[in-house]
C-alpha cells in the first residue's frame, strides 16, 4: 500500500499481484495520468469486485459482499441440498480431539476450513464457527487461503 499527501488531500493505493486499487479525495485522474505514462494499463472504471470481495458504492458508503464466494463454497462443498440455521453450531457445544472419528479427505476438510476463514473477512458473524472447526485442521492457514 502506498499513500501520498499533497495540499491536504491523500490518495491511497493498494497493489496486489497485478491489481491496483487506489481512494482517493480528488488526485486519481491525475495518478491515472502519471501511472498510464509509466505502465501498460487499462483503466476498468469504478471497482466492482476486488480479490473475490463484491464492492456497491454509494454516495453515502461503500457497501462490501463475498456472497458469490459463500455460494461456491456451498457448492464446492456440496451442501447445495442442506438444512439452513440460524446458528451452525449449538450453544455450548464442546469438541475433544479424541471425538473426532479419522477424516477420509483430511485435505478436503482443510479446504473448507480455509474457505470458511477467508470468508470471515465480509462475515465476522462465522468466526466463532470458522475458528472452533479448524481447530483440528494441522496446517498453515496462509499457505491455504488464495
Amino acid at each position: 500500500m502506498y499513500t501520498k499527501t499533497h495540499e491536504g488531500k491523500i490518495i491511497i493505493v493498494c497493489i496486489y499481484i497485478d491489481d491496483i486499487l487506489y481512494a482517493d479525495t480528488m488526485m486519481i485522474e491525475n495518478f491515472k495520468a502519471e501511472t498510464k505514462t509509466k505502465f501498460d494499463m487499462n483503466d476498468l472504471g469504478v471497482m466492482k469486485y476486488f480479490l473475490g470481495i463484491k464492492i456497491q458504492q454509494y454516495p453515502n458508503g461503500i457497501f462490501v459482499d463475498k456472497q458469490k464466494y459463500a455460494i461456491g463454497i456451498i457448492q464446492k462443498f456440496k451442501m447445495t441440498n442442506c438444512k439452513l440455521v440460524d446458528t451452525p453450531i449449538t450453544h455450548g457445544n464442546k469438541l475433544r480431539k479424541e471425538d473426532v472419528a479419522p477424516l477420509v479427505y483430511p485435505t478436503l476438510y482443510k479446504s473448507l476450513v480455509c474457505s470458511l476463514l477467508y470468508l470471515t473477512i465480509t462475515r465476522p458473524d462465522i468466526m466463532f464457527e470458522a475458528s472452533f472447526v479448524s481447530r483440528y485442521n494441522k496446517t498453515n492457514y496462509r499457505s491455504w487461503i488464495s
